[in-house]
């Protein structure tokens, strides 16, 4: 059976065409899952102190909450309150994780202004032994340097 059009009937209207759904991926073609397998077996969690891993994971939630955003501006203050970390701390953990290639900063009188999430695909690859994965003839999970 044919749908009536609806422009025969007095008072009614189409119905608004949806709006595509707006992915809240930070890297458009990667999924999101693939940053933290990149990030572990690339070796940047062993090179970073639990606070780096904090902060990246903070700048991505940030990331995913304003639709896949790369470029970040928020006040140390508000970064503060998401994950604890001390403008102290903080500095130097922005200059480590710019060191490995995560992120890129703007300084602004004298703090980060803009924060921009590197694409995994554009991390550095990494010299020296990354920490792997691997089961042993029993099946148990263990940690192999390679």
């Amino acid at each position: 059976m044919n749908s009536p059009n609806l422009a025969e009937f007095p008072g009614k209207t189409n119905p608004p065409a949806k709006k595509k759904k707006q992915k809240r991926y930070p890297f458009g073609s990667a999924y999101f899952f693939s940053v933290p397998n990149k990030f572990y077996d690339g070796g940047y969690a062993a090179r970073l102190t639990p606070a780096g891993i904090a902060r990246y994971s903070t700048l991505l939630r940030i990331s995913n909450y304003c639709y896949g955003k790369r470029m970040l501006m928020m006040p140390a203050t508000e970064m503060q309150l998401q994950d604890g970390l001390t403008p102290r701390t903080a500095r130097r953990v922005y200059a480590k994780m710019k060191l490995l290639g995560l992120i890129e900063i703007r300084i602004k009188d004298g703090l980060p202004a803009e924060i921009l999430l590197i694409h995994p695909d554009d991390w550095p690859n990494l010299s020296g032994k990354r920490p792997h994965l691997e089961r042993d003839s029993s099946g148990n999970p263990h940690c192999v340097l390679r």
